[in-house]
């Protein structure tokens, strides 16, 4: 006997003679299209990229005036993407950049009190908007969630070759 999992009538997952198979091609299909083909629920919110509002959070909660490489280093951000971020946040008037005065070379993120204050006035407004989320998806996938993310950062925090 042959069991299929069809979802959106795309078989995903087979169940017969020589034991289960997972689809992995056709599940990572169907997850990219998901990913990439819809804006993601939480987008809207603050109108920033990912890169934008991690590098905004790290200096307004963790580290203000930060060096360069240390903020691309903790997000995970190749250099030229952390420049163009930069230039977006400062376009906005969320940060400003300055050099260090003893190595030239070295240049300094510090935000600015707009940076701040966006930070803080929108801090309640994407915690509610995730709360809301997980809620919706109800307890025992809403933790499921919250685990596989955590377990999927990790992996890509130690094992870079993805």
């Amino acid at each position: 006997m042959i069991t299929y999992l069809l979802v959106k009538d795309k078989c995903l997952w087979v169940k017969g003679i020589r034991g289960d198979k997972m689809d992995y091609k056709a599940l990572t299909k169907e997850f990219l299209d998901d990913m990439f083909l819809k804006k993601p629920p939480y987008k809207k919110v603050l109108e920033l990229s990912k890169g934008e509002l991690g590098t905004l959070l790290y200096l307004v909660k963790e580290n203000d005036d930060a060096v360069v490489g240390d903020i691309s280093k903790r997000l995970g951000l190749t250099s030229g993407r952390m420049a163009s971020v930069l230039k977006r946040l400062e376009s906005k008037e969320f940060i400003v950049k300055k050099r260090s005065i003893g190595d030239k070379r070295v240049t300094i993120v510090s935000s600015t009190k707009k940076g701040q204050d966006f930070v803080n006035n929108h801090g309640k407004e994407v915690f509610d908007r995730i709360h809301n989320l997980l809620r919706f998806l109800g307890e025992e996938d809403a933790l499921a969630y919250v685990r596989i993310n955590k377990r999927l950062h990790n992996e890509f925090d130690q094992n870079k070759s993805y």
